[in-house]
C-alpha cells in the first residue's frame, strides 16, 4: 500500500468544570492499616475553541483526497472510582462516560501505586 499524508495541525481548548462526591467506606482512621473510597464525579466540558484540521492523502500518483473531520460540541461527563489501600501500596479503578460527536463515548481506568 503506497499511502501517503501530509501533515496536520490540529488545536482545541477547552475547560472542564464538575463535582465529585464520595464516601469512605472504611479505614480513615489515624490507626487503620486500610482504606477503601468510592467516588461520583459529574460535569460539563465546554470547548472554548476547535479547530480540527483536515487530512489530505493520496495512493501512489492518484488523486490526492481530503478527510474533513466533524466539528467537535461541549457536552457531559461522568466517571465512578474505587480506590483503596494502605501506606504502601493504592489501587484504583475508573469508568466514565462522555457525551462526544452526538455518542456516549465510554473509558476505563486502572492503576496501582507502590510507595517505599
Amino acid at each position: 500500500m503506497d499511502l501517503t499524508v501530509e501533515g496536520r495541525s490540529s488545536k482545541e481548548a477547552g475547560i472542564n468544570g464538575g463535582v465529585t462526591v464520595g464516601v469512605d467506606m472504611w479505614g480513615m482512621q489515624a490507626r487503620d492499616t486500610g482504606w477503601f473510597r468510592i467516588e461520583a464525579e459529574g460535569g460539563w466540558r465546554e470547548l472554548l475553541t476547535s479547530d480540527l484540521g483536515a487530512t489530505r492523502a493520496q495512493f501512489g500518483e492518484g488523486a490526492e483526497f481530503t478527510l474533513t473531520p466533524e466539528g467537535r460540541d461541549s457536552g457531559w461527563f461522568a466517571r465512578a472510582r474505587a480506590l483503596g489501600g494502605d501506606g504502601s501500596y493504592k489501587i484504583a479503578g475508573e469508568v466514565g462516560l462522555e457525551n462526544q460527536f452526538g455518542n456516549i463515548g465510554y473509558s476505563l481506568r486502572a492503576s496501582i501505586r507502590f510507595g517505599w
